[in-house]
């Protein structure tokens, strides 16, 4: 056989082995924040919106969940607003992500915050049964541990906080946080690489900011 044709076999042979052991690239980190805006006003109540941009221009995520974006958000007389859910599908960094977003009602008592997070969970599984990079954040106006988190986290989701942050993950009030209360929860197509609490009392709730990878 022609030595330099023997040559050219094994060098293609190489080739081929050494494209087959690459790994395929880790998709890029993806940052998401999680903030309640306070309608524009900061935790004294006086309107500050340039401020709220500027901390969410700072903050420099991929994904910006806002809460209370409207100046009519009010929070007198025991009054029920109603809640809702913003379900959204985009092309992200590393790929197509799903994304809810909610903000449970703040009543004292979990009544309300139980039927609503039902109305979520329904939401957020059809979501992630099409797209496995799926997360659901905003203000749950409920801590670790309620029933409401606990409803949510038996579908499966994981709470960002809990596997890559740091401290007690206060967000309320924002000048004196005693409440983790501002949430980012992952489907297992994502892992949590920081989690970390923004301080600032830019709005009465202090913003999230979590960096994702792509798996567990």
């Amino acid at each position: 056989m022609d030595p330099y044709a023997l040559l050219r076999s094994l060098a293609a042979v190489a080739t081929i082995a050494a494209c087959a052991s690459t790994p395929a690239p880790a998709p890029d980190p993806l940052r998401v924040l999680v903030y309640n805006i306070h309608a524009g006003k900061d935790a004294a109540g006086e309107v500050n919106l340039a401020r709220v941009a500027a901390v969410i221009g700072d903050a420099g995520a991929d994904v910006v969940l806002l809460q209370e974006v409207d100046r009519g958000t009010r929070r007198a007389g025991g009054s029920y607003e109603p809640r809702g859910a913003l379900r959204v599908v985009v092309d992200a960094p590393g790929g197509v992500v799903g994304i809810v977003n909610t903000h449970l009602d703040p009543s004292r008592s979990d009544a309300y915050r139980r039927q609503e997070v039902e109305a979520v969970r329904r939401i957020a599984a059809d979501l992630r049964a099409r797209h496995p990079r799926t997360i659901v954040g905003g203000d749950f106006n409920a801590e670790p541990g309620s029933a409401t988190i606990g409803s949510m986290l038996a579908d499966g989701w994981r709470d960002a906080w809990s596997e890559c942050g740091a401290g007690d993950g206060g967000t309320y009030p924002a000048d004196a946080p005693i409440k983790r209360i501002d949430y980012v929860l992952l489907a297992p197509g994502f892992g949590c690489a920081d989690a970390r609490v923004v301080p600032t009392t830019t709005s009465d709730h202090r913003p999230v900011l979590v960096t994702l990878t792509g798996g567990p």
